[in-house]
This record gives C-alpha cells, structure tokens and sequence, in this order.
C-alpha cells in the first residue's frame, strides 16, 4: 500500500494508512509497532482461475474467465500462510525494537500478469481459453448485492473495496 494517500477511494487502504499515520505521531512514540504490507492474497488473485479449471474439467465447457487481474500488470500475489510465519517471525524476536515503525510489503516469491496466468490454465485445461475478462469485480458485485455484511453495514464502504485493487492493476505493489 505505498501508494494509499489520505484520499485514497478505497476505504480499508485509507483506514490503514490512517492507523500508521497515527501510530506514527509523537504521541505514540512509545508504542512498539510494525505494518505488514501483503499486495495481494494469491488464495484471492487465483481462486477464480481454479474454478474455471474445475468447472472445464467436470463439464468440458467454457465459460468466461473473470480474473481481478489486469492483463499486464506484474504482481507477486502472496501466500497468506506466508504472511503470518512473517508476523510470527517478528513477533518470536527477542528484541524486535529494529522493526518498530517499520512498513513491509509482502510480495510473494514470483511476479505474474492476467495474461500469464490465463497461459496456466490453459495448460491445465489442455486447450485456449476463448473469453477471459481482465480486472472483472462481478463477484464483488454480486456479493454486496447478497447484502454480504449483515444489516447495518455501509455499502458505500464496502463498495469502496474496488479502489483497493487499483494499486495493484497500475502495478504499483
């Protein structure tokens, strides 16, 4: 999130930018802490690749291939697992005081583009894909349309979750 600035659109990455700019002021100087940064969740980037694949394996069928992704833009998704044995990392150190303050960005072990993932699973599936829609959030969509978050719960912050995403489709994780 080294690009979220105060008016940044989406609500969480400005709300964590928020917290470090507070965390960050003198009157917290005493507080130990450290922002762990993950550009992208690879269980999120690729879960409706593996789908697709899934679903051509059972029915031999193609369907659009909706990917969050952009079609260019290199981004090393992490592992989530991956982010926690950071954090554990961090936390077992006998004198973590050296991070105190400090920002990661989690990036995961290799960069790829929309467009190379599609190349996998059109490995996967023996055959070329023949409709992919790039950076498609229809299932953010249908999720705030399911009324995801229970009553009470700001749509226009939850909606906001698209902006998220433009950092990473700019390439800019």
């Amino acid at each position: 999130m080294p690009t979220v600035r105060p008016d940044f659109k989406g609500y969480y990455p400005r709300a964590h930018w928020a917290i470090e700019a507070l965390l960050s002021s003198p009157e917290f100087s005493t507080l130990k802490w450290t922002s762990l940064q993950p550009n992208a969740f690879l269980t999120y980037y690729v879960a409706s690749a593996v789908e697709y694949i899934k679903q051509y394996k059972r029915t031999g069928e193609q369907g659009t291939l909706r990917l969050m992704a952009a079609k260019d833009a290199l981004v090393g998704p992490v592992d989530p697992n991956e982010v926690g044995i950071f954090a554990a990392h961090l936390l077992a150190l006998d004198d973590p005081s050296s991070h105190s303050g400090a920002k990661y960005v989690l990036n995961g072990p290799e960069d790829i583009t929309g467009e190379q993932l599609v190349g996998l699973v059109e490995q996967h599936i023996g055959t070329k894909v023949k409709d992919v829609s790039y950076q498609d959030l229809g299932f953010l969509d249908a999720l705030l349309a399911s009324g995801f978050g229970g009553p009470g719960q700001s749509k226009t912050v939850m909606a906001s979750l698209k902006y998220g995403l433009l950092t990473m489709w700019e390439g800019d994780v």
